[in-house]
């Protein structure tokens, strides 16, 4: 099963021994920055927002940036950009998602 992983803040080890404990136990594409780190299946970044995905959200919107997004991260990314928090009131299904807002620091 493929799983995400990540951290916000400080690592209590080494970030490169981080990043290899993140590697066994996710696998996937990755996002780092400064004092983060995620991996998972599906994974957006861009405009100070990183978002990692597992699984296949279900949208109850019609907004085509949100509907034709390349992966559920994208999808996930576009609605967090328009609707922040309130993108949640869309989604329903079998996934796990995870956010960082490195403008204000939120994960």
């Amino acid at each position: 099963m493929t799983q995400i992983a990540g951290w916000a803040g400080h690592p209590a080890q080494d970030a490169g021994e981080a990043a290899a404990y993140l590697g066994a136990r996710a696998s996937g594409h990755s996002a780092t920055g400064s004092g983060w780190a995620c991996r998972g299946p599906h994974v957006a970044t861009g405009d100070g927002l990183s978002v990692v995905v597992r699984g296949e959200p279900v949208w109850r919107t019609g907004e085509a940036a949100i509907r034709s997004a390349a992966n559920p991260a994208a999808a996930i990314h576009a609605a967090f950009q328009r609707h922040g928090k309130g993108l949640l009131q869309s989604l329903y299904g079998s996934f796990a998602f995870a956010a960082i807002d490195q403008k204000s620091g939120a994960t």
